[in-house]
């Protein structure tokens, strides 16, 4: 995958949810974590940072601090946006 993510409108750009987690999942492959931040924005955007916010329980601000260009969010608020996003992490040797 290429270590820059250019920002575009991406709404249209995935089929099904299988090629998010395969998008996600090149993402983390890379060992970036700017790459992971930046992927998991395009896919929140996606879904909608309304409704990222009220599953995740997070203020909606505080998502789009988590995965700003600054942001380096904490492992809990990680998490609850991977899981708002019907996402299942799952790691092997």
């Amino acid at each position: 995958m290429n270590t820059e993510l250019q920002e575009i409108a991406l709404e249209n750009c995935f089929d099904d949810q299988e090629e998010e987690i395969d998008f996600l999942n090149d993402a983390w492959a890379s060992g970036d974590a700017d790459i992971v931040r930046k992927s998991l924005l395009i896919l929140a955007k996606k879904k909608g940072m309304q409704e990222i916010s009220k599953d995740s329980g997070l203020a909606r601000s505080s998502v789009y601090k988590a995965l700003s260009d600054k942001g380096n969010p904490k492992l809990d608020t990680f998490i609850n946006i991977i899981l708002s996003l019907n996402i299942k992490a799952t790691f092997s040797v």
